[in-house]
């Protein structure tokens, strides 16, 4: 850090400001002692501090005063998350003492309660940001406490922090609050998203578009669709017989388990399971891929994004012969199976534009829908009352949450005519284009929001926020 404003110094963190750490996370915590407390020192994790700085005190976990054995942040200190994926991002200040997990550390000033504050400041602006990335143990690995006591900070003379954690006092919560705001935003959008889908597989998205129209009762699609199941099984071994290949396994049918969900649907719908409109369930493949392999492009997880295939962070394997069982076509849909996260089992994509050859993973499972809309079996995956059956079907072993594909197939789905899946697709997708344009003013106000709130960091802690005095003469470190 260099071109200090007059009287500025520049000082290890260490020097002018004590350093706490945190206590090892506990199983006792979840205890009664600690949770049914009406008094006492507030226990706060990572989770208790927002990304807006705003720490949580209502966890419902306290520490009775004079607990032995757990170390405590005096009052004024700033709580800095040091470890895992939040390192760095996570900061908050607590006016009150608390006792913290260990995942974070507290700062709190051998000088003044304004250099506490101005500690806090200073630890959310991109300058300490960058010092503290740059000892970071890897793109999500934390810091250590040595390498704590090395970052460094700018200190105006004690004058001029009163008046800079004064000025900044005063701005920063207008802008605080403009940014809590924008923060409900994506909330409300995925609501909104929620409940377009909810009232597209009850029917309510297209009540109106129904009156005066007379339909078939979805009935009529089953036995067109065990028709078509059993053309393509027979396509399928023609092509494999003249390829020179095994033939095939059949399908496998799978019976009704039950014969509706907690919803409500127009009496020309039915009630299936989700194998009756897909052809068949497949697994991708399990052979290593990697970015330098010349081989066929893999999709993987990262490459599920927002029901849509991306293919900016693409894998290959080593070859590009690959069984067809383990590729994937136009209009495929693709599931995730396995993953340590039980949020991420059953996130969903279609296939779309692709252009050459794909495999897919092994933590994944292909869907080949038959005649059915598969943008309609899209946005049905995606729905609460669906993904509520994923998830109380979805097992976790070691860690890892699993679906497997019978589970899969036997997830039970309403199903309009295919006349009504096209307009159920069709109105989802316009109400989803207006709410896509909210989502992009939202994106612009904060990112304004966030450059407004580092540039006056920046013009705080380059001597530019308030006047400055001559007479004032700089702060001296203690021994």
């Amino acid at each position: 850090m260099t071109d200090l404003p007059q009287n500025w110094i520049e000082s290890e963190l260490i020097n002018i400001a004590d350093l706490y750490t945190g206590n090892s996370i506990n199983e006792k915590l979840k205890s009664e002692k600690y949770t049914n407390l009406s008094d006492g020192l507030n226990y706060i994790a990572t989770k208790d501090i927002g990304y807006d700085n705003v720490i949580n005190y209502n966890n419902g976990i306290k520490i009775p005063i004079g607990e032995q054995g757990f170390k405590v942040a005096p009052a004024n200190s700033t709580l800095l998350c040091i470890e895992g994926g939040s390192a760095g991002r996570k900061i908050g200040y607590t006016k009150e003492e608390v006792c913290f997990v260990n995942k974070l550390c507290a700062f709190v000033s051998k000088l003044s309660a304004e250099n506490s504050k101005l500690i806090y400041y200073y630890l959310q602006s991109n300058e300490f940001k960058m010092q503290f990335s740059d000892k970071k143990n890897g793109l999500i690995g934390g810091v250590g406490v040595n390498k704590i006591k090395q970052l460094k900070i700018k200190l105006p003379p004690m004058n001029e922090q009163k008046r800079i954690v004064k000025k900044l006092d005063s701005i920063m919560p207008k802008v605080d609050e403009v940014s809590e705001r924008l923060e409900r935003i994506p909330l409300i959008l995925k609501r909104a998203r929620q409940s377009i889908l909810n009232q597209a597989i009850t029917g309510e998205l297209t009540k109106d578009w129904r009156k005066d129209k007379i339909f078939d009762s979805a009935e009529s699609l089953l036995p067109i669709l065990e028709e078509e199941k059993e053309n393509t099984y027979i396509k399928e071994c023609n092509f494999a017989k003249s390829n020179g290949k095994k033939k095939p396994q059949k399908p496998k049918k799978f019976d009704l388990v039950n014969n509706c969900l907690d919803i409500n649907i127009p009496e020309h719908w039915i009630f299936i399971n989700l194998s009756q409109t897909i052809y068949d369930f497949k697994y991708g493949t399990s052979d290593k891929s990697e970015y330098s392999y010349n081989g066929i492009p893999v999709i993987r997880i990262p490459n599920i994004v927002d029901m849509k295939l991306s293919f900016d962070d693409l894998k290959f394997l080593q070859t590009n012969d690959v069984d067809s069982n383990n590729k994937i076509k136009n209009n495929d849909l693709l599931i995730v199976r396995s993953n340590g996260s039980r949020e991420l089992v059953g996130k969903n994509a279609i296939v779309r534009d692709l252009s050459h050859d794909f495999a897919f993973a092994s933590y994944l499972i292909r869907l080949r829908p038959l005649l059915n809309k598969p943008e309609y079996l899209l946005l049905l995956l995606n729905t609460d009352a669906i993904k509520e059956q994923f998830f109380s079907k979805a097992k976790s072993s070691a860690g890892i949450n699993n679906i497997n594909s019978e589970e899969l197939a036997t997830t039970i789905i309403p199903l309009p005519p295919l006349e009504e899946q096209e307009e159920i697709v069709r109105q989802v997708k316009k109400a989803f284009e207006k709410l896509d344009k909210i989502e992009e003013q939202y994106k612009k106000a904060k990112s304004y929001t966030d450059k407004l709130t580092q540039s006056i960091l920046h013009k705080a802690f380059k001597g530019d926020i308030v006047p400055q005095d001559p007479n004032d003469k700089p702060i001296e470190i203690p021994e």
